[in-house]
């Protein structure tokens, strides 16, 4: 796995080693170098140019293929962590997944760390039995899509395309990010079927999220206002007192 450290090296050189001992192979990084540029809406982009590890060797971001990448996010906006992640690349998705460290977990930081790409966030000095969990988990969940299982989900005029990780209405490429893409998904899945804020945080968080249940309220807003908001039929429904429903 890969470790982006940030400003606590103490905490970079703790994990890392801990990790290694638990049987792991780790390599850890550095950033070096920073830029700034406007995206097409005008908005300023710190990119995050090149990482290095301790023993100065220089890689790009894109080179680096791990089976999971953890990324010490403390001191770190939101544009800074969607350069780490490499989201901005083509908007396209990591074929791993990318756990968010923070020093005093909040929700308002859990929602910037989803919105960022991250696919968990974590308390980083929880004990290191929770934090293996997690990685465990989350590598189960990346490797659980069935080779024979069908390519794609379609629903009315919504198609979901599992490998490519891309959603379409009415024949329009629906930009997601990765977090609604996974509970879209599951959704599909179990398309008819209600599914509580409970499943929902269970199954698609990948663990039982002690913090407040509006996360999965604020992930539903946002999926719904791009695949119903001005088109019909709408597809995803509220099932008062309940959770929320495909249909």
């Amino acid at each position: 796995m890969g470790f982006i450290e940030g400003e606590d090296v103490r905490f970079a050189k703790q994990i890392t080693s801990r990790l290694r001992e638990a049987g792991f192979v780790v390599k850890r990084y550095i950033t070096k170098g920073t830029s700034s540029r406007e995206d097409s809406n005008g908005v300023n982009i710190n990119d995050l140019i090149t990482i290095i590890d301790p023993g100065g060797e220089t890689e790009d971001l894109e080179d680096l293929l791990p089976d999971l990448l953890l990324i010490d996010v403390d001191c770190r906006d939101l544009n800074s962590i969607q350069s780490l992640i490499g989201l901005e690349r083509e908007n396209s998705l990591l074929p791993y997944p990318v756990v968010a460290l923070a020093g005093s977990p909040t929700t308002e930081g859990l929602l910037e760390a989803f919105a960022a790409g991250a696919n968990d966030y974590v308390y980083k000095l929880a004990p290191l039995e929770e934090i293996i969990a997690r990685i465990h988990n989350l590598t189960g969940l990346f490797q659980r899509i069935d080779p024979h299982e069908h390519q794609y989900i379609e629903h009315e005029d919504l198609r979901i395309e599992i490998k490519q990780h891309k959603v379409f209405r009415g024949g329009e490429e629906i930009p997601l990010t990765p977090k609604e893409f996974d509970l879209l998904l599951f959704m599909a899945r179990r398309k008819k079927k209600v599914c509580s804020r409970e499943l929902l945080l269970h199954e698609v968080w990948g663990y039982d999220f002690t913090g407040k249940t509006n996360v999965v309220d604020v992930y539903i807003k946002h999926i719904r206002s791009k695949i119903d908001k001005g088109r019909k039929p709408k597809l995803l429904h509220t099932v008062r007192g309940t959770g929320y429903m495909l249909q």
